[in-house]
This record gives structure tokens, sequence and C-alpha cells, in this order.
């Protein structure tokens, strides 16, 4: 399975060929659109998602316990001893199985970057914390699901790059606590500022879907 990017937008598929030109920087990695509906940046609708990753989290404890219960059957309790437990030979069986393993893993490695768009012509830049902001509740919903380091924000159309960010830094803290990369692209190319930020987000790119060398099996 290849390396993927999910672009989620409001805007169309149409409306972003440019957006989705400048992720089409690495070979190995497949670009793929979501459309975002108005309805996903409901409160409601993310309660339900939490709801099942709750239940997801229970399930996955409820598994690794069995799992825990299974090994110390298998051990028969001889790594429990001497006034405490040893947790010496529990390591070495889980080293022992990852080296089983690690290869076939390293085979099949691959990462997803998700992306979320927002143009300024949608309105205003109400992304976070501010009066009717949009994304505040999917953004913090998916950084707890895939991981703050997963996501990155392209915004798109202001008038001025540099005073976006800034507003940004200020009064959308939400934002950039739940992003790993914020990316602003000016209307025009003035100043030389959407160059910078095509340079900027592909060497994040570039180092994001960074080959993973896998270490030697002894």
């Amino acid at each position: 399975m290849p390396s993927s990017i999910i672009v989620r937008s409001l805007c169309s598929q149409q409306d972003l060929t440019h957006v989705l030109d400048q992720l089409k920087l690495i070979n190995h990695v497949e670009v793929k659109y979501s459309g975002l509906s108005s309805a996903e940046l409901e409160p409601w609708c993310l309660l339900q998602f939490w709801m099942w990753c709750w239940l997801d989290c229970i399930v996955q404890c409820i598994w690794w316990y069995v799992r825990f219960m299974e090994q110390c059957i298998c051990f028969r309790f001889h790594w429990l001893y001497s006034c405490g437990i040893r947790y010496i030979p529990l390591k070495n069986w889980m080293i022992q199985e990852a080296r089983k393993y690690i290869s076939f893993l390293g085979c099949l490695w691959h990462k997803k970057l998700y992306v979320f768009h927002h143009s300024n012509r949608q309105g205003r830049m109400n992304i976070t914390d501010v009066f009717d902001s949009l994304y505040d509740h999917i953004l913090m919903y998916m950084s707890q699901k895939v991981g703050r380091e997963s996501i990155i924000f392209i915004v798109d159309n202001v008038q001025d790059g540099q005073t976006a960010q800034d507003n940004i830094k200020v009064e959308q803290r939400t934002l950039s606590q739940s992003c790993n990369e914020i990316f602003i692209f000016q209307e025009t190319e003035k100043n030389g500022w959407n160059q910078q930020e095509k340079d900027r987000l592909k060497t994040f790119l570039q180092i994001y879907f960074k080959p993973v060398e896998v270490a030697s099996v002894e």
C-alpha cells in the first residue's frame, strides 16, 4: 500500500487543482481528494466519532489484556518471582517477536498525511478560535485520532501572507496546536511569498515521506 496524502476541503476538487498539483511532488505518494461537508464540522457529528473512538480504544485494551494473560500462562509465571516482577524474560520475548516481523513491516511501511484546506474566498479567515469558526472540533478530533504530526493546514487566496500568518499565531492558536505545519498562499505572487511557501511545502513533504531505513535483523 503506497503512502498517501488525503486532502479535505469544503471546496470542490476542480477548485483545488493548483493545490493538488503542489502536493504531487513525491513520486511514491498518492494524492487523494475527500470532500469535507459542513455536517462533519458540527459538534454533534464529531461527538459520534468520539464515541466510536472510545469504543475502539476499549476493544483494543481488552484485546491487549487477553494477549497479556495468554503470555502469562505461556510463561507459567516463571518471570514473577523474587518478591517482585522480573520483566527481563518478557522484554526478551518482545524483542525476538519484533525482529521476526521488522523486515515484513518495513516492506509494507506507509504513511498518511492529512491536509485541510481553507480558501479566503469562502468568506473570511474563520478557521479556529473566532466567531463562527469552522474547524475547531474536527482539527482537535483528528489530532487525537491520527496525531498532530500527521496534519497540515493550507490557507489559500489571502491578501497578505505575512499578515495572515501573524494573525493566525495570535488569534487562532488551536490551529497551530492541532497541526504540524500551516502553509499560507496569497492571491498574487507579491514579494515572492508564494514561492517561499511552495519551497517550504516541498521540503516538508520530502522530509515527511522520506523512506524509512529498516534496521538489519540479526
